[in-house]
């Protein structure tokens, strides 16, 4: 048997992620107990939930949360076989099977360049909210700094709330202060849609909208560019490496796998307004 630490599965990345976990892990014989804190629930909450896990004789623990520091996961490594999965991980001892975050983010700001922004803003969730939507923010403001665009950095700190900073961001917009807006996840994207269609600004006709996940149901009804994350090998890779590291008579080395995704060219990304005038 095995433990699962979920965040938030009304998030549909992390909604998927679960759906796959349990088939693969079903299709390998692991039975799966999974634990999901609730939204107002942080990382004390969540090491005490592994806990939990253990208390309950599980022979490996998957972690699959942006929330819970990698210094929190140190007591559990001695115990029982721990794998990250789909989160950025950045401890060497522990295993981890995750999205390519820096490539994405240089994906979609490459992609930005390309259709003539050199003004951005880019919404910056922080590490205590999300670690991969913070390492995809900064992933995405370097790689536009590398490409010459001016970027204009909105930091996100308040845990659970999607629409932080997007009244600024269409302030900005409406005053020609930028021609883009990139946002590390598609649920924050796609919220700040609904605030720009309120506040009148036309997108992309006005400004320019990024997301990164790929997973929302009618993605493609909503025309969002953004990025396709490899959920489905994550949950693969992930139970398979667990298998092994459950049915090894030794330790084994920890190795961190990075997926990279692709790129879903969405209607709501266009040329800047001058530039198609």
């Amino acid at each position: 048997m095995s433990g699962l630490l979920l965040r938030d599965p009304r998030n549909p990345t992390y909604g998927l992620l679960h759906s796959r976990l349990q088939q693969e892990t079903t299709d390998a014989e692991l039975q799966l107990v999974t634990v999901v804190p609730s939204v107002a629930q942080r990382a004390e909450f969540e090491a005490s939930s592994l806990q939990r896990l253990l208390g309950l004789r599980v022979g490996g623990l998957f972690v699959a949360t942006g929330v819970l520091q990698s210094d929190l996961l140190t007591p559990f490594l001695s115990a029982v076989p721990v794998v990250s999965v789909g989160r950025v991980e950045l401890d060497p001892r522990i295993h981890a099977v995750s999205y390519d975050e820096d490539a994405h983010g240089a994906l979609l700001a490459d992609r930005v360049v390309a259709h003539g922004h050199r003004r951005v803003a880019v919404l910056v969730t922080g590490p205590e909210v999300s670690t991969a939507e913070n390492r995809r923010s900064l992933a995405i403001v370097t790689r536009l700094q590398e490409r010459g665009a001016e970027v204009l950095e909105f930091e996100a700190h308040q845990f659970g709330v999607s629409g932080e900073r997007d009244d600024e961001i269409i302030r900005v917009a409406r005053e020609g202060g930028v021609t883009a807006a990139m946002f590390p996840s598609d649920w924050r994207a796609i919220h700040f849609l609904e605030i720009a269609v309120k506040a009148g600004v036309r997108v992309p006709d006005d400004l320019s909208v990024t997301g990164c996940d790929g997973i929302a149901p009618g993605l493609p009804l909503l025309g969002l560019a953004t990025i396709r994350v490899p959920v489905e090998t994550v949950a693969r890779r992930g139970v398979e490496v667990m298998r092994q590291l459950m049915d090894a008579p030794e330790p084994v080395r920890a190795r961190h796998e990075l997926h990279r995704g692709y790129l879903i060219d969405g209607t709501t990304l266009s040329v800047p307004p001058l530039a198609g005038a």
